[in-house]
Order: C-alpha cells, then sequence, then structure tokens
C-alpha cells in the first residue's frame, strides 16, 4: 500500500513537472509521454479497482438482502403451517372430548380421524423440508456462482496489475538509462 502512495505521488509530480514544461511551449519528448501516460493508465486501474470494490459491496447487499427477504418468507409459511397445525390440534381435541362421551364405535371413528391428521402433519412436514432444502441448494448455488465469478474478476484484474508493474519495472529501466546517459553527456 505505502508502495502505491509512493508510485502514485511521484507519478503526479512527475505528470505536473510535464504539465509545466508543455505550457511553456516545449517540446514533450517520448519519455514525458510515457509516464504522462503512466499516470493515466495508474489512474486507471485505481479507478477500476475502486469500481470492483463498490460493484462487490452492492452484490454482497443485495445477496444479504436476498436471503432476508427468503428468511423472512420462510417463517412466515413456517408460521402460518404452524397455525394451522394448532388449528387442527384445536379441533382434534375438542372432537376428543366429544369421543369420551360417545360410545367404543365414536371412539375408534375419532382414533380414524386423528390418524389422518397425523398423517397429513408429517407430509406438511416433510414437504416444508424438501422445500427449505430446495431453497438452501439456490442460494448455495447461487452464492458459488457469485464468488466464481468474483474469483475470475479478481485473478483478472491481477493479471492486469502484473502487466502494468512490469511495464512500470520496464519504465523505471528507461528513465535510469537515459539519467545515465544524461550524466555521461553532461560530463
Amino acid at each position: 500500500m505505502a508502495e502505491e502512495a509512493v508510485l502514485s505521488s511521484v507519478l503526479s509530480q512527475v505528470s505536473k513537472k510535464i504539465l509545466e514544461k508543455l505550457e511553456k511551449g516545449k517540446k514533450l519528448s517520448t519519455e514525458d509521454i510515457l509516464l504522462l501516460y503512466l499516470d493515466l493508465t495508474y489512474k486507471s486501474i485505481r479507478d477500476t479497482r475502486q469500481e470492483l470494490k463498490e460493484e462487490i459491496s452492492n452484490v454482497k447487499e443485495e445477496l444479504r438482502e436476498e436471503i432476508s427477504s427468503t428468511r423472512k418468507e420462510l417463517k412466515e409459511e413456517v408460521n402460518s403451517v404452524k397455525h394451522e397445525i394448532k388449528e387442527d390440534i384445536r379441533r382434534l381435541d375438542t372432537r376428543i372430548d366429544e369421543a369420551n362421551k360417545r360410545i367404543d364405535a365414536a371412539k375408534n371413528e375419532l382414533r380414524g380421524e386423528i390418524e389422518k391428521t397425523s398423517n397429513r402433519v408429517d407430509n406438511v412436514k416433510n414437504e416444508l423440508k424438501e422445500e427449505m432444502n430446495s431453497v438452501k441448494q439456490e442460494l448455495e448455488k447461487s452464492i458459488n456462482t457469485v464468488k466464481q465469478e468474483l474469483k475470475e474478476e479478481i485473478r483478472r484484474l491481477d493479471s492486469r496489475i502484473d502487466e502494468t508493474n512490469k511495464r512500470i519495472d520496464k519504465l523505471y529501466e528507461i528513465i535510469a538509462e537515459w539519467r545515465k546517459e544524461m550524466k555521461e553527456s553532461l560530463k
């Protein structure tokens, strides 16, 4: 990070001096133009990196909102099913109380109804489990897809940064040679 700050500062100062030279009407050398181009490229990479960070942040926020919304929907659905089950249980309790007053035949009929209701509860429970697993898998798939896309974008940016660093290193070599030649020519 410190190296980037130093590089940014150096490029900015060099660009200012080159622009001052241009304002004085002096002709720009190839090195001057190359330094200006390097400064613009560096600023573009820095801006692209910032935009990428913002985009990643936006994607994370959208995912959080989507997950939160899905959780809320699942909670509402579970609460609705719980309410239905509670209502069914209340109805069954009333029937059981009435069945206690009836003869054995009525008790047997009531047991059949309880068994059917129990099966319905099991079926609803199983359906909910399947649906929750399905939603979970979809969310995991979406998250994995976004992660993969982000990894690929980061790899691409790292490659661009590596190329730029190589070009900067080459530029430093050119500047060093130029300075050496200038020193020798001044002797």
